[in-house]
């Protein structure tokens, strides 16, 4: 279901939510720490698991739940303009570009005091932030389309059924009232 004209979006893990987004990393340094990135994508859900997915020049990677370097991939995320898709599902998160970079479990950050402008980043239920959000790394990069979807749970057969046999039963009525 796209999100235009909900705001904020109910982020349910339980349905998929996905972001798509194109990114190309001109240049990044994270200085002398192996666990900062000067760009990051976090999406946090309804209940607050997400992930916080960082990207350097040769490698993507998630930030575990104490902001060290967790599961990562190298890739080169300079050559061109690359088109993302991060999906959440359940307890788990994929993440693709022009072939699979990417997958591990959820992570609750909110038990962590980080705050940007004094709003606490990740204690922000249906939150996705999208920049850099360290004082000690830095990144300059170009930013294409962003797109967030949820899905929409389609109702099973017999429930589908019941609701067009009500609403028929509903017109019937009316008809026959009129």
């Amino acid at each position: 279901m796209p999100l235009a004209g909900l705001f904020p979006p109910s982020l349910d893990r339980a349905n998929a939510v996905k972001l798509d987004f194109d990114l190309q990393v001109l240049s990044e340094d994270s200085g002398a720490s192996s666990d900062r990135s000067g760009f990051s994508i976090i999406v946090l859900t309804s209940d607050l698991q997400g992930v916080e997915l960082s990207f350097w020049e040769d490698e993507v990677w998630a930030q575990n739940s104490s902001f060290t370097h967790g599961e990562g991939t190298l890739f080169n995320t300079t050559n061109a303009l690359t088109s993302y898709s991060l999906q959440i599902l359940g307890s788990g998160y994929s993440l693709v570009a022009d072939r699979f970079l990417l997958s591990g479990l959820l992570r609750d950050y909110s038990g962590n005091n980080v705050s940007i402008l004094g709003v606490p980043i990740y204690g922000i239920a249906n939150h996705t932030f999208i920049g850099d959000d360290t004082q000690s790394a830095q990144g300059n990069v170009i930013l294409g389309g962003v797109t967030l979807t949820t899905a929409v749970v389609p109702l099973p057969p017999s429930i589908a059924l019941a609701l067009v046999a009500f609403a028929a039963t509903l017109s019937v009525r009316r008809n026959r009232a009129a």
